[in-house]
């Protein structure tokens, strides 16, 4: 153990590196006046064996849980950043919209799948929320979580929580489901946009007891008295989960996350509301604002339709991020290595969905160009919402040109799959990707499976997408830090995130491979940048 990062009132976390594989890790250990509680010591417990199951890119990972002299602890991937509770109070003031959503999006994302393992967490506060330097936000600290079906070790009568943060049922010490969490994330998303907690603590108060009664007899004021630019439909997903009764609520956090596009405005607003001007995160470049378009704001994303394809298309900031072989990826290839940082300088705009049949006949009656040879999973090219395969690199360089852009370059694709993120997937396998044990060995129609956090569907498996660079085994050893253009000249082209007939791990956002620009295979497709004038 190299040194002591955080400590709380149950327990320290140290930064340590592992002595055989040289990987940094961060070891949790009970306070040493605590060691022998019994309680403390089965919450300990609890956590590791809650939290060990959870494996989703929004929730801090358990490596191991160890016992040395009648000594507990913990060894979790170390998270190289802060809470949410340090950036909340770094910054003093409400946080962009753009970033709220950016970052609640996630902590949506990592709740909901831990309440489709059946476990509640009970202790969402912005402590028990980490920031990585690359944007992705994990949820950590499921010492007082309940795996529904399990024995509950809190006491009767005894609430157990952050008083701030802490639903109505639970003050009350009644049954909880998962809504209790849906209520906690409601007062984290008020607090994100106005910059406090809707029950403040009184100054002269010398208990908790007023802020409890609160949460149980007081509306909140709504976040725009203290911030009026937030936008209706947002404030109007806020107090929704803040309802005392847990029937008013959303039903789940898949329903929180729908319900920050269609919580009603006052005038009605449709489901995707058109926006004049996208957000975009503050201090980076905006998109293009040209003067006619149909424009979308998609839970933060800047969305915007193609009227050539009928495509949509999401809007991808400037940034830096690591290129290559994920931390922690033992499946990694010599050809992903090494990683490396990579600036990306320029905003793009890039296709939401691989590039589906339907949108490959338009560009094939606008040009003449023929059609390639349907598949025999798509005889005729029935289905017009799966992927267009069979196209070569020079058909989906013709493409992109005819919907007025370009294929991706080859650290762009990576910088947008991965939306933030340095896992190898931005969740589970089969929840992310059509892959060879899942995919019935065909492809599926667009946007089945989930996302990546930049709304991005199936950037991973269905279709493996050609991209513009030459493909070079060695390139990453001496490519540049900024804008790598790809070798200048090759045999093959890259390919880029796996396809329906690659087993699954392969289906990661760092694979690389190669092919014949004259290739067509019914796993071949594409992805475009657009450029609009």
């Amino acid at each position: 153990m190299e040194e002591e990062i955080a400590r709380g009132s149950m327990g320290i976390v140290y930064r340590a590196v592992h002595t055989v594989f040289e990987e940094i890790v961060a070891i949790k250990a009970i306070l040493p006046e605590l060691t022998l509680n019994p309680e403390l010591r089965q919450r300990f417990l609890n956590e590791a064996k809650i939290q060990r199951r959870l494996e989703h890119p929004n929730i801090v990972q358990i490596r191991k849980f160890l016992i040395h002299q009648e000594k507990l602890y913990i060894v979790m991937e170390f998270i190289e950043g802060e809470t949410l509770a340090d950036r909340l109070r770094r910054l003093g003031r409400p946080m962009p919209v753009s970033d709220v959503i950016l970052i609640f999006r996630q902590m949506l994302e990592g709740l909901g799948f831990a309440h489709s393992q059946g476990v509640i967490h009970r202790d969402i506060k912005p402590s028990n929320i980490m920031l990585t330097g690359q944007g992705v936000a994990k949820l950590t600290d499921f010492g007082i979580a309940h795996a529904l079906g399990t024995a509950n070790f809190t006491r009767m009568g005894k609430a157990l929580g952050a008083p701030a943060y802490m639903s109505p049922e639970q003050i009350q010490g009644a049954q909880l489901d998962h809504r209790t969490d849906l209520y906690s994330l409601g007062i984290l998303l008020y607090e994100m946009l106005a910059g406090r907690v809707p029950f403040e603590h009184p100054q002269d108060a010398d208990s908790d007891y007023a802020v409890l009664t609160a949460h149980i007899n007081q509306a909140p004021t709504p976040p725009s008295h203290w911030v009026p630019n937030i936008p209706p439909p947002l404030e109007a997903a806020t107090l929704k989960a803040l309802e005392k009764r847990p029937e008013n609520r959303f039903a789940s956090c898949e329903e929180f996350q729908a319900g920050l596009l269609r919580s009603p405005a006052p005038t009605g607003g449709p489901a995707i509301v058109p926006q004049p001007e996208p957000v975009v995160p503050k201090g980076v470049e905006p998109p293009p604002q040209p003067s006619e378009r149909k424009d979308y704001q998609q839970a933060g994303m800047s969305v915007r339709e193609n009227p050539k394809d009928g495509l949509k298309y999401v809007w991808i900031p400037p940034g830096v991020f690591m290129m290559g072989c994920s931390p922690g990826d033992n499946e990694g290839y010599d050809n992903e290595k090494p990683s490396h940082r990579v600036t990306i300088t320029k905003g793009f705009w890039v296709g939401q969905t691989e590039v589906t049949v339907g949108a490959y006949k338009r560009f094939a009656a606008a040009t003449g160009r023929q059609l390639p040879p349907a598949p025999p999973f798509n005889s005729a090219w029935e289905n017009e919402n799966m992927p267009i395969v069979n196209v070569s690199w020079d058909d989906a360089r013709a493409y992109c040109m005819w919907a007025g852009g370009r294929l991706l370059t080859e650290a762009e694709w990576e910088y947008a799959a991965r939306g933030g993120s340095t896992d190898a997937r931005h969740g589970i396998t089969d929840q992310v990707a059509w892959h060879e044990k899942n995919s019935g060995s065909r492809t599926h129609d667009v946007a089945q499976k989930r996302a990546n956090h930049l709304g991005l569907s199936d950037v991973l498996g269905n279709v493996s997408e050609w991209v513009n660079d030459w493909f070079d085994d060695k390139y990453y050893q001496n490519s540049p830090s900024q804008d790598p253009p790809g070798p200048s000249s090759g045999q093959h082209r890259v390919l880029r995130g796996g396809s329906w007939s690659d087993f699954p791990w392969d289906v990661r956002v760092s694979v690389r491979t190669g092919n014949y620009p004259t290739a067509r295979q019914n796993n071949i497709g594409l992805r475009c940048a657009w450029e609009p004038e």
